[in-house]
């Protein structure tokens, strides 16, 4: 395997394992709730202005992600 591509994986890998210690903890788990209430993963992010919307989504996209990594269904 090409050492580049090696360390690359054993970084994400490192990543990985720090976002679950970090949102596995109870403290984790509350900021973790409180991203999701704030960045609205449960609402409609369109409310009359497109321009809101737009951030809105920058927003909720950036907590999806953050379940993605930790393989968490946002139901």
């Amino acid at each position: 395997m090409d050492k580049a591509v090696d360390k690359r994986s054993k970084k994400y890998a490192a990543t990985i394992e720090a976002y679950q210690r970090v949102f596995s903890s109870p403290a984790g788990e509350l900021v973790l709730m409180d991203l999701m209430q704030t960045h609205g993963i449960l609402q409609n992010t369109f409310q009359g202005d497109v321009n809101k919307m737009l951030i809105r989504e920058g927003e909720r996209n950036a907590v999806l992600r953050i379940l993605s990594i930790l393989k968490m269904d946002v139901k």
